[in-house]
């Protein structure tokens, strides 16, 4: 029997007061119910006479549950405005505290959010499983709202563990909306981390669902996906997942995660000035407590890192990394930038410290590969090749293993070349494969004639790329500030730009002007 023929049976027995026939329909049907009629459930709940009720303390639950938790898709914040004046049951008191987190979390107050899910969680922790099992029916969608709360949160672990929960208990209820979103969110933060095979088993253990195309519980699956391709350098593929997720009018709350998915994949296809005003007006649009705290904060300083350090804008990359507070989950990614951004400013040895950095967190597969590429990098710079050399040994074997391929687009052709040359591991099929079709993506795509420099004149402009002043730089040198101003504008001449900013981008993009 369907969802329809269900409903239009329960209603009949409403209408003829057969409250136990009824009853036990929705026994029956409860999954199914809860799933696609959740505003029809709530009527038929709230119209049973409290006599009935008072039998059945999974009744009691229901009808709490109906009334506090949101149905399906766009009424989600609308249902989160009830709040009960004073705690009953336990029910009662997951409801309120689930209520308030979501709301704050529609404000922009995630740090508020995340509290109230602690405290929800730590109320659980003891009750007992009788107790417990009267609420088993709904507890997937109470826990599906506080993994969500933790992810924008920028918990990511702690929601990836919340929403592993939440999918078992989904799919012990017969809740497949909730495994699905569950399972592709979970898919997503693998993707994120660099760990494609976990990524890729999660969407595997996502629930066919019979509804429509069309549910929001598909989305954060479907960005896991694009992001998984873009990694892979896989344009086409990353797109159509893309496409084929609910736009931000349908499923408007992973607005930024969706950003950074595309930022990562204009940085593979070279679509990066169009991204970067995408990004800024798709921030302004939203109001200003949506992107400055939490995830959201983190996830957009990232994509505009990611953008801006795929430009050569080097001064752009380091003000989006330290205009957010990096207290998540996040923070070694944002690291592992911060010493690309030095290495291609001149600041070889301050990469490799950065790229040595202990966070305390656990390191993901992603932040591996970058630190070792930003390692291979920074010794070839050092001329260290030896090092560079087992650097991008390890380096190759995480790329092969994880498909994480848009790590190598760091490099510039002439790094990728040497580094190769020098690497045995490196001359893998696959990888041949991979460097072959790089090679109109990489940073130095074009063959460049290297301005004819003095030695003289590399040693200052080495000192341009850094943060130093004309004067500082005159100090060091034992030379007068006319005179490095002077050197400066020639420089400039012979690279064909007119200040110290477009210099710094030109370096960026070819650093072999340097040596």
């Amino acid at each position: 029997m369907g969802t329809e023929a269900v409903e239009d049976a329960i209603r009949e027995h409403m209408v003829g007061r057969e409250w136990e026939d009824a009853i036990a329909l929705v026994e029956v049907h409860w999954p199914a119910l809860s799933q696609h009629r959740l505003e029809f459930l709530g009527t038929f709940l709230n119209a049973v006479p409290e006599g009935f009720l008072r039998t059945s303390p999974r009744l009691v639950a229901a009808k709490d549950y109906a009334n506090f938790l949101p149905a399906a898709g766009n009424v989600r914040p609308n249902r989160y405005q009830h709040s009960p004046t004073h705690r009953g049951g336990l029910l009662d008191v997951l409801a309120e505290l689930t209520s308030q987190s979501v709301a704050a979390r529609f404000a922009g107050r995630f740090s508020d959010s995340v509290a109230a899910v602690r405290e929800a969680q730590a109320t659980i922790r003891d009750v007992s499983d009788t107790t417990l099992a009267t609420i088993w029916p709904v507890l997937p969608d109470i826990r599906l709202q506080w993994a969500i709360t933790l992810e924008l949160g920028g918990m990511l672990s702690d929601a990836s563990r919340c929403y592993e929960e939440t999918y078992d208990e989904a799919l012990q209820f017969g809740n497949n909306r909730i495994a699905v979103e569950a399972a592709g969110t979970i898919a997503f933060n693998y993707g994120f981390s660099g760990d494609r095979k976990r990524a890729e088993n999660w969407l595997a253990r996502r629930p066919t669902l019979s509804e429509s195309q069309t549910d929001t519980v598909r989305v954060m699956g479907e960005l896991g996906q694009a992001l998984l391709a873009a990694t892979a350098l896989e344009p086409e593929q990353a797109r159509a997942s893309l496409d084929s997720a609910l736009s931000d009018d349908i499923a408007p709350e992973p607005w930024a995660l969706r950003l950074y998915t595309e930022s990562i994949l204009a940085v593979v296809d070279g679509d990066l000035r169009a991204q970067l005003a995408r990004l800024s007006s798709t921030r302004g649009a939203h109001p200003e407590s949506a992107w400055n705290n939490g995830l959201n904060a983190e996830i957009l300083a990232l994509a505009e890192a990611e953008l801006s350090l795929s430009s050569g804008d080097m001064h752009a990359t380091q003000r989006a990394l330290t205009a957010v507070t990096w207290s998540g989950d996040l923070k070694p990614h944002a690291t592992v930038l911060r010493a690309w951004a030095e290495l291609r400013r001149g600041g070889a040895q301050k990469a490799v410290a950065l790229a040595g950095t202990n966070t305390g967190r656990q390191v993901h597969v992603r932040v591996t590969a970058e630190r070792l590429a930003v390692l291979a990098a920074a010794n070839l710079a050092l001329a260290q090749p030896k090092e560079a050399a087992a650097h991008f040994r390890s380096l190759i074997r995480l790329v092969l293993q994880e498909k994480l391929y848009s790590v190598l687009l760091r490099f510039t052709r002439t790094e990728l070349e040497t580094l190769i040359a020098d690497t045995d591991e490196a001359h893998s099929p696959e990888l041949t494969r991979v460097v072959t079709s790089l090679s109109l993506t990489l940073r130095q795509q074009r063959t460049l004639s290297l301005p004819n420099l003095s030695p003289r004149e590399r040693v200052v402009l080495r000192h341009l790329v850094t943060d130093q002043t004309i004067q500082q730089i005159a100090t060091t040198e034992h030379l007068s500030p006319n005179t490095i101003k002077s050197q400066a504008r020639t420089i400039y001449r012979k690279l064909g730009v007119t200040n110290r900013e477009q210099a710094l981008r030109t370096v960026a993009a070819t650093p072999e002007i340097l040596t």
